[in-house]
């Protein structure tokens, strides 16, 4: 959308010019709102996003909000005491007081509720109560990637899957590209790697071009914090011993934890430790089709179970090919102790050991943080103290992955910092490039 346009609809000729730290609130929203309208954003974080508008202009920027919803299934997450805002722009409204979660409602069930509450005189529960509202569209997680990738083809990448790496190219100290398999060579003047690096300096990068101290450290890199994943469909939602009810609640839309006490969890970690998994283990689901409709026909739903503890080596040279499934079914027992019918609402499941996770993903060890994040690979020294900058012990090669700090966890924040060390050294004329 033209920035004339959207400064006209929003009042914002006179505002454009000036500097930003001295617009007042008011007018400080309006030029948000602006730009966000400008970049088409398939994510949109609002805070009262029409409280300082006029009301024509309110209900031109609710309009315009409520379009990019429909034509590009966007993802709104909006605070807002406006009802009638949250009904127009709103699928689902959480309810807070004082961090507290005591509404989880459709609009319509919500201002049914709150109608009822007003008759009974329970302010807490009155239509100004109301603090978030989120809409949620389909995709699951997959959506953020698929969002990731149109914004940067649209910024001129170029995309390519099913692409193995099978060998990082050096010239003269630097990297120059990689070698597909087939044989096909890509050159770049950067290489920002995030996979995990015991896999890439071990594997991919030929050792005679690493110095041998860092060599050695990540030879030595522990990837021991491994995993067990599962992906169920199910015919319901479980019902929790401890809240019962196959009825969708607050919980089925949260990280569920199947770990009642300190002492059951280190009772998780001594046995796999000693055995190669936990008798009793820690368990944490989530479902995201509580949320997501497009994840399940209607009345399934699905459920992804990250269960520890489990050693990446099994002891006495068994093979996680033969101790797979029976995993599995320790699992699923687990839950029906604390779930009661769960196993006869497993439609399907997918199994993956440690030994799955690293054939097929790439985590070594299973482990989904690219190394156990222990003191002694954390902050400075991840991967190795000298390299905690997001540069390789190579010219050219960039770490971007869960082997940088901070570590695992979708938090972006590797990726983004090792961008900002890819466009430090273009600016500085190319120093750690060439």
């Amino acid at each position: 959308m033209p920035i004339a346009e959207v400064a006209e609809e929003l009042r914002l000729a006179d505002l454009l010019s000036r500097p930003y730290g001295k617009l007042s609130a008011g007018q400080k929203t309006r030029v948000s709102l602006a730009k966000a309208l400008i970049n088409e954003p398939e994510l949109l974080l609002l805070d009262e996003p029409t409280a300082s508008l006029d009301p024509d202009t309110a209900d031109w920027v609710r309009s315009k909000l409520e379009a990019y919803c429909q034509m590009h299934a966007a993802t709104v997450v909006l605070a807002s005491h406006n009802m009638a805002e949250v009904e127009r722009l709103a699928g689902r409204v959480i309810m807070l007081e004082k961090g507290r979660i005591i509404a989880d409602e459709t609009p319509r069930e919500l201002i049914d509720l709150c109608s009822y509450a007003e008759q009974l005189g329970r302010e807490r529960l009155s239509r100004g109560r109301v603090e978030v509202a989120i809409r949620v569209e389909g995709g699951g997680m997959g959506a953020i990637t698929q969002a990731m990738a149109k914004a940067a083809i649209e910024h001129g990448a170029e995309i390519e899957i099913q692409a193995d790496v099978n060998e990082v190219l050096i010239e003269r100290n630097k990297v120059v590209g990689v070698t597909l398999q087939g044989g096909r060579v890509v050159r770049g003047r950067a290489l920002a790697a995030n996979l995990n690096l015991k896999l890439l300096y071990t594997r991919l990068v030929p050792s005679s071009s690493l110095p041998p101290e860092f060599l050695t450290r990540m030879k030595a890199f522990k990837c021991i914090s491994g995993s067990f994943r599962m992906n169920v469909a199910l015919s319901k939602l479980p019902s929790f011993t401890v809240l019962p009810g196959t009825i969708a609640q607050v919980h089925h839309g949260a990280g569920i934890i199947i770990g009642p006490s300190l002492a059951y969890m280190d009772r998780a970690y001594r046995d796999a430790k000693e055995t190669g998994w936990s008798r009793e283990p820690v368990i944490e689901m989530v479902i995201p089709s509580t949320f997501d409709s497009t994840l399940a026909p209607p009345g399934a739903h699905v459920a992804s179970l990250f269960c520890q503890h489990v050693a990446p080596e099994l002891p006495n040279g068994r093979s996680w090919e033969d101790a797979r499934e029976e995993v599995a079914d320790l699992i699923i027992e687990t839950l029906d102790r604390y779930a009661p019918g769960f196993s006869k609402s497993v439609i399907a499941r997918q199994s993956l050991s440690p030994l799955d996770l690293e054939r097929d993903f790439g985590l070594v060890g299973g482990d989904i943080f690219h190394g156990s994040l222990s003191l002694n690979q954390l902050f400075s020294a991840r991967p190795m103290l000298g390299y905690a900058d997001y540069r390789g012990p190579i010219r050219g090669l960039y770490h971007c992955g869960s082997g940088a700090h901070p570590g695992g966890g979708v938090t972006g924040a590797p990726g983004h910092n090792a961008a900002k060390a890819i466009l430090s050294d273009l600016r500085l004329g190319f120093s750690h490039l060439q």
